[in-house]
Order: structure tokens, then sequence, then C-alpha cells
């Protein structure tokens, strides 16, 4: 299965490279952990409160999330924080 979203989404890029659109880019679990330290039941709620990209599923057994939306949501979480988030020295 894991070989058929890999497909897709290669394919979908390249046809979207000829078009001039950029390409996307669908990362696992595994990979979202890495990026964004939450748990799963974490992040699920925030995506029922649409405070956090939506999974994209693709199959029955497996979804992924669109890197460009999770780095838009992290650097919104960045922008945000003002210079009193620092902690005291």
């Amino acid at each position: 299965m894991l070989l058929l979203a890999n497909w897709i989404v290669i394919n979908w890029a390249s046809r979207c490279s000829s078009t001039g659109a950029t390409a996307m880019r669908c990362i696992s679990w595994k990979e979202l952990k890495t990026i964004v330290p939450y748990s799963r039941q974490h992040i699920g709620r925030l995506e029922q409160a649409k405070q956090f990209p939506l999974r994209v599923t693709l199959g029955q057994c497996r979804v992924c999330w669109l890197l460009d939306e999770v780095q838009a949501w992290l650097q919104e979480r960045i922008d945000s924080r003002s210079l009193t988030d620092t902690p005291d020295s």
C-alpha cells in the first residue's frame, strides 16, 4: 500500500512540475512526530478542533499529512510567539 501511495505522489508531482505547479509531499505519522512532538491522540483532538492540518486518507489503513500544511502550521506558531515567551535568565 505504501508503494502505491508513493507512486501516486510521485506521479502527481511529476505531472504538476510539467504544468508549473508546485509538488506536494505527503508525510506519514512516523515523520510527522519528528516535526511535531505530539501524541496521536492530541493530533486527533487538534484536527477535530480545526487547529491542525487535516490528514489525507490514502487507503483503508493509510493516512498522511501534507508537509507544506504542517510546516505552515508550525510557522504560524513560530511567528506568533513574542519576546515574552522566552524563559527568564
